[in-house]
């Protein structure tokens, strides 16, 4: 268009020339033609250059546009490059390169040249090395100053821009006329640089108008690569987090505001018993895929609308996190999980995404159950010697938590198995199954059932509890009838055992609930069994004792003690007086869950209520320590029984718990002392005592007692002993306790020789008849073999 205006005006100079040769040169009509054609070829020529420079602005807005499409588009970095370069060669540019920052450094990722040798100056450029910073030239410059550059090529410009010695020859090939460098930064960091050049072959030179126009452009280019660049990074980041969400053990599902799964990982999938993502995302909400019927951990059933993503579905800003147990309805296996949702907004503050994580605390449940149950079965078996009233809190105690039901089946001696114990969550449904079992007693000797469990001490698992089976248990068609209505699905019956035998059988029924039972639940109920077996076994053995003061005499002289795994232990015991064969001083040394319990205490009296005082301290003492390891516990127990008494009971006890050996052969011990001498230790030839003086036993509702523990290395002795010992009088004075250190130090270090040599101590020391009962235990923890 510029071309046409110079041609306008140089008619208008001609046709004005032309009238110097004729007639009517400067006449008026002359000079009103010359002033018409001098504005009208003025006004050609601008409205020529205004029609350029508009089509010029039309061009650039129509290439930015494009440079914007490929920032819209979702393109990855190499396709984003390939198409900018299409967009500014040839349009504004004979060549252009592209260096994209990457992992920090500034790198060549395209380069584009117009023209016949075009290839052969495309691959020259790319092995280029790029100008460094310190010569002033070059993208990386344009880079780190964030400065663009306009540059005239020259033979100095091609030297100082190269590093090392530079290719001149190549260089000049290139044909270059001026040089664009434009830094590129998007989202306020550096994503590289675009170099434009023009070539001598085009004619085109870069004006300071281009340079204005090529920041503009560099902008929208910089948005482009970045917009790529994020496309890529988000793909990567997408696949690095669904592999880091596949390797999860918690169950992760991303779902939409309604439900439906947009999302779900390996663990998700298991959960849900569901083989792969389409057919999940196929099945629609996430509540409706599961095949679980959800209980809390109350065993009240969780409706839908309770679960935390339809809470954040409803509206709310948060859910609490849900405990759950969920049975799986296919094959009655439960799981505990822990339900926990957080929402996902979109820029408008609308909610996108709900992200549900499903963490399955299944094996920390069952363990703290397990405990729980167990820990408590111990406290109330220990509570009471009625041992029916006991185990009807215990097997309240298994519901719902291991079942639906829970039942105690004890052998009489009528032939028949009875129950004397049953629970379940509704107590008219206890009612019936109590009128059921006394309507319908089960034989001894009948094949299946409790009987047959009992009877063989053998566990027995049903999972799929059939009609036949009901019949076969069944004494006739009422009974069955009424067994029907139970509903049972599934049922577990363990033997009851105690010192080898089996004393009775509890048994466990999935109803409602149709949960099945697996080797953990067989394990629990087995070890509940029999913790119930002994505490049956405690409660008849104290109620026989109790009856029969001579029996209970005979039977409460101390027995052999038992081999303690890296313990040697020896007692000795000698009653006062010819009458009594036992008295007042007990010891005792047993195994229990915490490890071996050395005892001495001394009963308050002589004769039978000191029999069987000591009876009932020894027995309620092994019981309640074996169910629980627990010396403190014990202690506390014979306390309450004491206190029950209606007489006076006193007992004063010194209690150790014996650690096991470590690898360098010490070993820690708890000791407890209730009113009674301090043990001593034996330590080289160093005599020291034990134990913090604690209230005797019997005598205060609200006494307490503390435990204090002492680490003994290998071959350090051990001696328990009560006041006659120490009380024994000679010619003029007691025995005393300094005596008896003396004779602990002296000699071997060895339980037989030292209760052999502290009884020779006492005989020669003693004078006249001895007065009370004289009871040592001694032990030595063994150096290791």
């Amino acid at each position: 268009m510029l071309q046409t205006g110079w041609v306008a005006a140089v008619a208008a100079v001609l046709a004005l020339g032309s009238s110097l040769w004729n007639h009517n040169f400067l006449s008026e009509d002359y000079v009103v033609r010359a002033w018409v054609v001098l504005t009208g070829g003025a006004m050609a020529v601008f409205a020529a250059r205004e029609r350029a420079r508009s089509i010029l602005v039309t061009a650039r807005f129509a290439l930015l546009s494009a440079v914007a499409a490929v920032a819209e588009d979702a393109v990855t970095l190499r396709e984003a490059v390939d198409r900018l370069s299409d967009i500014v060669v040839p349009a504004i540019a004979d060549q252009c390169t592209f260096d994209v920052v990457t992992d920090g450094r500034l790198q060549r990722v395209a380069v584009r040249i117009d023209g016949p040798d075009a290839a052969e100056q495309e691959d020259f450029l790319r092995g280029r090395v790029l100008p460094t910073p310190r010569l002033g030239l070059g993208s990386r410059l344009a880079v780190a100053a964030e400065q663009p550059q306009l540059f005239t090529a020259d033979d100095d410009l091609l030297v100082r821009s190269a590093d090392g010695p530079p290719d001149l020859a190549g260089l000049r090939r290139l044909g270059l006329r001026t040089v664009s460098v434009l830094p590129l930064r998007a989202r306020r960091r550096a994503v590289g640089a675009l170099t434009l050049g023009t070539s001598n072959a085009s004619g085109r030179s870069f004006t300071a108008d281009d340079s204005a126009f090529h920041v503009v452009l560099a902008g929208r280019v910089a948005l482009a690569l970045d917009n790529a660049g994020l496309d890529v990074e988000l793909r990567a980041a997408e696949r690095q987090l669904a592999v880091a969400l596949g390797r999860l053990d918690e169950a992760i599902a991303i779902t939409d505001p309604e439900g439906s799964v947009v999302y779900a990982n390996r663990a998700a999938l298991n959960l849900l018993g569901i083989e792969d993502e389409e057919t999940l995302y196929a099945g629609g909400a996430l509540d409706e895929a599961a095949r679980f019927t959800v209980y809390d951990e109350h065993g009240t059933v969780v409706v839908p609308d309770a679960f935390p993503w339809r809470v954040l579905a409803r509206g709310r800003e948060s859910a609490a996190p849900l405990l759950v147990r969920a049975v799986d309805r296919d094959d009655g296996s439960e799981r505990w999980l822990v339900l926990k949702a957080s929402p996902i907004l979109a820029d408008d503050g609308e909610l996108a995404r709900i992200v549900t994580v499903a963490e399955d605390i299944t094996a920390v449940k069952t363990g703290e159950l397990r405990a729980r149950l167990l820990a408590d079965a111990s406290a109330v078996l220990t509570s009471s010697m009625n041992y029916e009233r006991t185990l009807q809190r215990v097997a309240e105690m298994a519901v719902p938590d291991l079942a639906d039901w829970c039942g105690v089946i004890l052998p009489d001696e009528r032939g028949f198995v009875r129950t004397v114990a049953v629970a379940h969550s509704d107590p008219a449904k206890v009612h019936f199954a109590r009128e059921l079992a006394a309507r319908y007693p089960e034989r001894a000797d009948s094949l299946i059932g409790a009987a047959a469990v009992i009877r063989d001490g053998v566990a027995q698992v049903v999972n799929d509890v059939t009609d036949d089976l009901l019949a076969a248990a069944a004494q006739d068609d009422e009974h069955l009838r009424l067994i029907r209505e139970l509903g049972i699905s599934a049922g577990l019956t363990v033997p009851m055992t105690t010192a080898g035998k089996v004393v009775g059988a509890l048994s466990l029924v999935s109803a409602e609930s149709g949960r099945r039972f697996g080797k953990g639940d067989v394990e629990l109920a087995s070890e509940l069994a029999r913790r119930a077996g002994t505490a049956v076994e405690n409660a008849r053995l104290f109620t026989e004792r109790s009856q029969i003061n001579a029996a209970l005499q005979r039977g409460l002289l101390p027995p052999d003690l038992p081999q303690v795994p890296g313990w040697s232990a020896t007692p000795r015991y000698r009653p006062a007086g010819a009458v009594n064969d036992v008295g007042g001083d007990f010891y005792d040394l047993f195994e229990t869950t915490a490890g071996w319990l050395a005892v001495m205490g001394d009963v308050t009296g002589h004769g039978a209520q000191a029999a069987r005082l000591t009876a009932v301290a020894r027995f309620a003492l092994r019981a309640v320590a074996e169910l629980t390891g627990d010396p403190l516990a014990a202690i506390r127990q014979l306390n309450s029984m004491l206190l029950d008494e209606p007489e006076l009971s006193l007992v004063t006890l010194a209690c150790i718990l014996l650690g096991p050996s470590g690898e360098d052969g010490s070993a820690q011990v708890h000791v407890v002392r209730c009113g009674h001498p301090a043990p001593l230790r034996r330590s080289g030839d160093e005599v020291t005592e034990l134990g913090e003086i604690g209230p005797i036993v019997g005598a205060f509702a609200e006494a307490r007692w503390r435990a204090t523990t002492e680490t003994l290395q290998a071959g350090d002795g051990l001696l328990l002993y009560t006041d006659g010992v120490t009380d024994l009088t000679g010619a003029d004075e007691r025995f005393g306790a300094a005596r008896l250190a003396s004779a602990f130090a002296a000699g071997r270090i060895d339980p037989g020789e030292t209760v052999a040599r502290i009884g020779g101590k006492l005989a020669a020391f003693r004078v006249g008849p001895q007065r009370d009962d004289e009871a040592l235990l001694a032990l030595r923890l063994d150096p290791q073999a």
